[in-house]
Parts: structure tokens; C-alpha cells; sequence
């Protein structure tokens, strides 16, 4: 009779018991006995599909954690996103602030301020563009 040999399906070998004259399917990390059955097409085949399942379920972990690392560096840019849009908001709401204020005071202090700030072409503004360029500074 001819040697019977083992044959490897990804995490799995499948190697003919003479003893008990059946295939034995066991994994080839702990050798636990998967199945056995007479013939060693089946289980070859059991076992390819085996090893095509865990190896397909580990993507599928990876991919989930790739998903929440997503969603984590979505969730820290909106939030980033959020604060700078709020800075903005409340920045324009104190301009506005200072531009009424500022428009309460006469041209000549809004030119006066301007000197003192440095602004070019003051002389040739009206005063709500004056009460704008010192709103800017």
C-alpha cells in the first residue's frame, strides 16, 4: 500500500490515521482534532474553508478598528472645527461690539485714535470706515 501523506490547508493538516483508517483534520497550531472522516478530499476542503473564515473574520477586525479610528479622528477634527467657528463667532460679536461703540465717539477722537494706531489715508475715511479700521487693530 502506498504512504499515505499529510496535507496542509492553511491552518489546518490533514493526515491519514492508520489505526483507525480515517483522515484526521487537526489544526496546526494547538493540534486539536477538527473532524476526521474516511475520505481526505472533504476535509481538505473543511479546512481551506476554515482558514478562509478566520482569515476573512481577522479583515473584519481590522477593518472595525480602522472604523473607530475614524470615527475618533472625525469626531476630534469637528470638534476642532466647532471651537475655531465658535472663536469666530464671538470674535465678529465684539467687533460688531466695537464698531457701535466706536461709532458713538466724534471723528476727530476716532482720528486721533487712528494716529495713534498708525493707520494711512485716516484724513481721507468717513467715519464708519475710521470706526471699522480701529475695530480691525
Amino acid at each position: 500500500m502506498a504512504e499515505r501523506k499529510t496535507w496542509i490547508h492553511g491552518f489546518y493538516n490533514n493526515t491519514f490515521n492508520a489505526s483507525t483508517q480515517l483522515w484526521e483534520l487537526r489544526d496546526s497550531r494547538n493540534d486539536k482534532l477538527m473532524a476526521e472522516g474516511p475520505k481526505a478530499d472533504r476535509l481538505g476542503k473543511l479546512g481551506s474553508a476554515m482558514t478562509r473564515q478566520e482569515k476573512a473574520w481577522d479583515k473584519v477586525r481590522k477593518m472595525e478598528r480602522q472604523l473607530e479610528l475614524a470615527k475618533a479622528a472625525y469626531s476630534k477634527a469637528y470638534n476642532k472645527m466647532i471651537d475655531v467657528q465658535f472663536s469666530l463667532e464671538y470674535e465678529e460679536e465684539n467687533t460688531k461690539a466695537d464698531v457701535t461703540s466706536l461709532m458713538e465717539m466724534t471723528r476727530k477722537s476716532l482720528l486721533r485714535k487712528a494716529k495713534q494706531r498708525g493707520i494711512i489715508g485716516r484724513h481721507d475715511m468717513s467715519k464708519a470706515d475710521l470706526a471699522n479700521a480701529l475695530s480691525i487693530d
